[in-house]
């Protein structure tokens, strides 16, 4: 988590597959959304992928889409 003046960007959320399915992400969020407050930031940002666990638990802590950015991808044959 970063935080300048008001403003909190979290990321960097990863959660090993082994562990996943057990909440660990969604505490985390709380957590940081928790220590945010308590240092005053009123703009918390959260990066995901549309449609993924991620946007799931972003959406239930809270957070709405602000925008959309493409995502571009390329594979070798």
């Amino acid at each position: 988590m970063s935080i300048v003046g008001r403003g909190a960007l979290l990321s960097g959320a990863a959660v090993l597959p082994a562990y996943r399915r057990r909440g660990i992400q969604r505490a985390l969020t709380a957590a940081r959304l928790r220590i945010a407050r308590e240092r005053g930031c009123e703009l918390m940002k959260m990066d995901v992928r549309a449609g993924t666990d991620s946007h799931r638990n972003a959406v239930r802590a809270g957070f709405r889409v602000a925008y959309t950015r493409p995502q571009m991808v390329r594979t070798w044959a």
